[in-house]
């Protein structure tokens, strides 16, 4: 098979590697992107890579064969949807040991012990599929652009975690917990911390030990900022872009949902550096969002600063 070759720049902050697409082998290509973007389908490696791949057999060809037993390079799930079992949905994929030792040894990418298989139950894959959406649309326009791209590793080349434990409070009540961000880019000067919500999270802040919401999160991000670690790992701008979406998957619930959120933020924390927009104009906006307006913390409507 012909190799395709696309030239990109790596780019490294510190002693942070940021991971993006490298001068690299189609196939390679595809291992990569998987490992950073998370569990894609065929068809949303095909949205990403259609620069170089032509059509979407072919991108379902080349994920046959990584996943095949004999290559053993991806993993393959083949969702069900427990409350409409006759429901076709695309298959999965996702990297594993093999790939993600090919992907250190290729892009010096440090090697971290691959999860246990997730269940093929879609209430669990939902969001993780869903979340690839919006990573492929920062990327692809990011490369419209020209604006300088990257996935940020959430863990050290040591495999200690970037973000620190940090405590919230809630009167008498106080947490220590780690961040966990969905995803966190690097787009031109700024890292964008990337969160996505499916219309399930709670809202409201709850019991900060026990209920893990939009409203906590916030709290953990505000303790984040005010610790200092960002600024001495070099991330001089920084975003917090919630993509928000709802049960009903329309645009007025989703935008319901993000009053809402304006509602229940904590007077305290900086407004200026958290936006929300509606999952159905992100994904209308397609592959160009940097015209797109988000709502800001503080109620005002705007493009995200990164462009």
């Amino acid at each position: 098979m012909p190799a395709f070759n696309r030239s990109t720049h790596a780019i490294k902050q510190g002693q942070t590697l940021l991971q993006s697409l490298f001068e690299c082998d189609i196939e390679d290509r595809i291992l990569l992107s998987c490992h950073l973007l998370g569990k894609p389908t065929s068809a949303q490696l095909f949205r990403l890579h259609s620069d170089i791949i032509p059509t979407l057999q072919k991108v379902r060809f080349l994920t046959a064969k990584l996943s095949k037993n004999t290559d053993g390079r991806l993993a393959v799930i083949a969702p069900i949807d427990i409350e409409q079992p006759y429901r076709k949905l695309p298959r999965v994929f996702l990297d594993t040991t093999q790939s993600r030792r090919h992907i250190e040894k290729t892009f010096g990418v440090p090697y971290r012990r691959v999860p246990v298989l997730p269940s093929r139950d879609w209430r669990f894959l939902r969001h993780d599929v869903t979340l690839v959406d919006e990573l492929i649309s920062f990327e692809l326009t990011a490369r419209a652009q020209g604006t300088a791209f990257g996935y940020e590793s959430h863990y050290d080349v040591e495999g200690a975690p970037v973000y620190p434990r940090v405590t919230i409070t809630d009167g008498a009540l106080s947490h220590t917990l780690q961040p966990k961000p969905d995803k966190t880019l690097v787009v031109g000067k700024y890292h964008v911390v990337i969160e996505h919500d499916c219309g399930e999270e709670t809202i409201g802040l709850g019991h900060i030990m026990r209920d893990a919401t939009i409203a906590r999160k916030h709290l953990v991000y505000d303790q984040l900022e005010r610790s200092g670690v960002l600024d001495d790992l070099g991330w001089r701008k920084r975003l917090y872009a919630f993509v928000i979406d709802s049960n009903r998957a329309t645009q007025k619930a989703s935008r319901k949902r993000i009053k809402t959120c304006l509602e229940t933020l904590p007077p305290f924390v900086n407004a200026n550096r958290i936006f929300f927009v509606d999952r159905q104009s992100f994904m209308e906006a397609g592959d160009d969002i940097s015209a797109l307006n988000w709502v800001r913390g503080d109620g005002q409507a705007q493009v995200l600063p990164c462009w």
